[in-house]
């Protein structure tokens, strides 16, 4: 059993034994495994929360945004996101240090940060691309 100290030494070993038991498979090398996101080689995991957080707000952003079509318009027309910009700088850039998180998401799209939007994309999405039910 790993206990919760490892040297960086022992990342490697440590990395292709956890991801052969929890996957079931090998890794083939270090550029592949353990190497494969500077964030792991660093240490810096606590990017990757941050990462789906930020996932999950541009899903609800996405959708606010997506009923306004005089955005997407724009968009279309000049080739530009200038009208779909604005909207992000009168809705969440100007106010970015101002509100808490949870308030500025509030604010912009009248909805608390929920995962249910994003969850809704990535079932849509992937059940088109797979062709597979996902509800």
């Amino acid at each position: 059993m790993i206990n919760n100290e490892v040297s960086v030494d022992e990342l490697p070993s440590v990395w292709n034994e956890l991801f052969k038991k929890y996957f079931g498979l090998d890794v083939p090398d270090d550029r592949q495994g353990v190497l494969q996101d500077s964030h792991w080689s660093c240490g810096e995991i606590g990017y990757f929360p941050t990462y789906t957080l930020g996932n999950i707000i541009s899903a609800q952003l996405y959708e606010k945004m997506s009923e306004n079509v005089e955005l997407w318009y724009s968009a279309l027309k000049d080739g530009g996101f200038y009208e779909t910009k604005k909207w992000l700088v009168n809705k969440v850039h100007k106010y970015g240090s101002f509100y808490k998180m949870q308030e500025l998401v509030k604010n912009a799209t009248g909805q608390t940060i929920s995962a249910d939007v994003f969850m809704a994309q990535l079932r849509k999405r992937y059940s088109q691309v797979y062709n597979i039910n996902l509800n």
